[in-house]
């Protein structure tokens, strides 16, 4: 399995196309917490690299599929990437694509969104959504993940990246978050707050007073 590798092949087709993207989930966390110039020196965990992109999902998959990287598309697994790609090995590397500002998801325009620049090896930087702005956006994933594994997995990246800010001394910054209204953003934590425990005092030290309080209460105002 070679995460890393997917990486650098979604790097290359996208710039080259000039498609402004940013590597999240847990490869994008990882690249936060890890220090030194080579990124993490293992591969995720997690067998999927997440991709946000300012252009149609179906673009964005043409583009990888025509970029003489050895992506392709599976039926059981979608789009995949794996260096074996002529008979798909038994641990591919699973491309998740979504589309900035649609629905249900309203996810960030990545073009506007303030972004890290996270090395992944010698000469390479990947560009990271600023956890202030990325963990909205896995809330959101997690708020609407189809399958209880996916919510599972977009769960466990949102309290790290919210443990990323408690140690940064940063807040969430929903006025980054370009696109949805403050208001459906907030309902989104609301909802998180109420089923997951663990997220509560993360929240609490990661939100101003008077956000934390409408999340806290469920009383979200209108903006």
């Amino acid at each position: 399995m070679d995460i890393k590798g997917a990486a650098i092949a979604v790097h290359i087709a996208m710039s080259a196309r000039l498609i402004p993207y940013a590597v999240a989930g847990r490869y994008a966390v990882e690249l936060l917490y890890v220090k030194g110039p080579d990124g993490p020196e293992y591969d995720s965990c997690q067998k999927t690299l997440t991709i946000i992109v300012d252009c149609d999902e179906d673009y964005a998959i043409n583009v990888l599929l025509d970029s003489g990287e050895p992506f392709a598309v599976t039926s059981s697994l979608g789009l995949v990437y794996d260096p074996h790609v002529g008979y798909i090995s038994a641990d591919p590397i699973s491309i998740e694509i979504h589309q900035s500002h649609q629905d249900p998801y309203l996810l960030p325009w990545i073009s506007w969104s303030p972004k890290l620049c996270c090395s992944i090896n010698s000469v390479l930087c990947m560009q990271v959504l600023h956890p202030k702005v990325f963990v909205i956006a896995m809330a959101r994933l997690w708020n609407f993940a189809p399958e209880h594994c996916d919510a599972k997995r977009y769960l466990a990246d949102v309290v790290y990246l919210l443990q990323w800010l408690v140690e940064k001394k940063m807040e969430i910054d929903f006025n980054a978050y370009r696109g949805p209204r403050k208001r459906v953003l907030l309902m989104t934590f609301s909802t998180l707050y109420s089923l997951c425990d663990e997220v509560r005092g993360l929240l609490q030290s990661t939100m101003r007073v008077e956000d934390f309080v409408a999340v806290r209460d469920d009383n979200i105002p209108y903006y």
